[in-house]
């Protein structure tokens, strides 16, 4: 029988039985109560990132749940809901209300994050925003001035930090066998359907101006 494939990629070809990560099993960490977390959109990179990874973790005894997913299009969210489980819910805020979550993984599109964000803060969840973080810088310093303010966990993921190969790098670097790094260069292959993402949903210039200058001179822009 043929594989049916959800999304970009399907998961086993994803991430097969491999702990591609280096996880591996902590029974002192699959003994803590389990992380409960709902995802806000289920599309693209829900399906071919988020919720493969969320069921490659159970099978390592992580402590996290999959309790509910809100996505407003139901031939999204029934196929992803007999694959990965959980319960679908079409409006975010009935789910918000509803659940008895700790978490929420943000993965709507890009001008909706501020929105889910806020909405998640405010019911007292920690939060993990997909790239972009937000549409606007000032979108963006209103999401962190309300976690800060209700002492909750905001962050945007930054998935090549856990690289391997990145943080083996950065173990080289800091062991003195690389010295002092003077040109780094790097080339990732995301097809043309990409450079369609970029002038169908852009984003507000100055967050394009301050993820450059963050990314060529470690800077922010002020």
């Amino acid at each position: 029988m043929a594989e049916e494939t959800y999304g970009h990629t399907s998961p086993n070809k994803m991430f097969g039985a491999r702990d591609v990560y280096g996880i591996g099993y902590d029974p002192e960490r699959a003994a803590r109560r389990s992380v409960r977390c709902a995802i806000i959109g289920a599309g693209g990179v829900a399906q071919a990132k988020y919720l493969p990874a969320l069921a490659r973790l159970r099978t390592l005894w992580e402590p996290l749940e999959l309790v509910a997913v809100a996505e407003p299009r139901n031939d999204h969210a029934h196929k992803l809901e007999h694959i990965y489980g959980g319960r679908w819910y079409a409006d975010y805020q009935r789910m918000l209300g509803t659940e008895q979550l700790d978490a929420v993984l943000v993965l709507s599109p890009d001008a909706l994050h501020a929105e889910h964000t806020l909405a998640a803060l405010e019911a007292g969840l920690a939060v993990l925003v997909e790239k972009p973080f937000a549409a606007s810088l000032s979108d963006a310093k209103r999401m962190c001035s309300r976690a800060d303010e209700l002492g909750l966990p905001l962050m945007c993921v930054a998935n090549k930090r856990l690289s391997p190969p990145y943080r083996r790098a950065r173990q080289l670097i800091a062991d003195g066998g690389v010295h002092h790094p003077a040109l780094y260069t790097t080339k990732f292959n995301l097809g043309y359907d990409y450079v369609d993402l970029q002038v169908l949903l852009p984003v507000d210039p100055a967050v394009d101006a301050e993820v450059a200058a963050w990314r060529t001179r470690g800077e922010r822009i002020q």
